[in-house]
């Protein structure tokens, strides 16, 4: 099934371009936009949908996820790979937000453990500044209580969802 999906969307990538089907705001100044990429998802849906917690000495806190997500079928020619100090990753605390409750030195007792997540659709994400980065939108509701154990909000600042950042679309 993810085979003839995946053969009919090249098709119609390569000839219409990306289907815009959605629209939510992601922060003031970015705005993520779904788009039909059935064969990007399907193949995103048959990784390891787990990930490890881990934390840097910046005090950011994000779940390592598995490698094969840098591998994905990117179809799009105008697509440049989005590689991270950190590897494929969930982005789940930034540095500055950790920085404005004050913490010295965060400590997340979870660290270490494992939490699911599911790949939900492929998004767009633009920013004012120009810059458009390809994702997949993820939902976990566990890190979603993971963030609120710790005194955050549900999703990361300025975001109301957690996303993996796959490539940056050149203009």
């Amino acid at each position: 099934m993810c085979r003839r999906l995946y053969s009919f969307f090249v098709v119609i990538l390569i000839f219409a371009g990306s289907l815009v089907c959605y629209s939510s705001q992601l922060q003031a100044d970015a705005q993520a936009i779904e788009i039909e990429q059935s064969d990007l998802v399907c193949a995103a849906q048959q990784l390891p949908l787990t990930g490890i917690l881990m934390t840097n000495s910046f005090g950011e806190l994000y779940l390592k996820i598995d490698e094969k997500f840098q591998r994905l079928p990117l179809t799009n020619p105008k697509l440049k790979k989005f590689t991270s100090q950190k590897g494929p990753h969930i982005q789940i605390v930034y540095d500055k937000e950790d920085q404005q409750k004050q913490r010295k030195k965060p400590e997340y007792k979870e660290v270490g453990q494992s939490f699911p997540f599911k790949v939900v659709k492929a998004v767009e994400i633009h920013f004012k500044s120009g810059m458009t980065f390809l994702a997949l939108e993820v939902d976990s509701p566990e890190l979603e209580q993971l963030r609120i154990r710790n005194g955050f909000s549900s999703f990361p600042e300025h975001h109301d969802k957690f996303y993996i950042y796959l490539g940056l679309l050149n203009k």
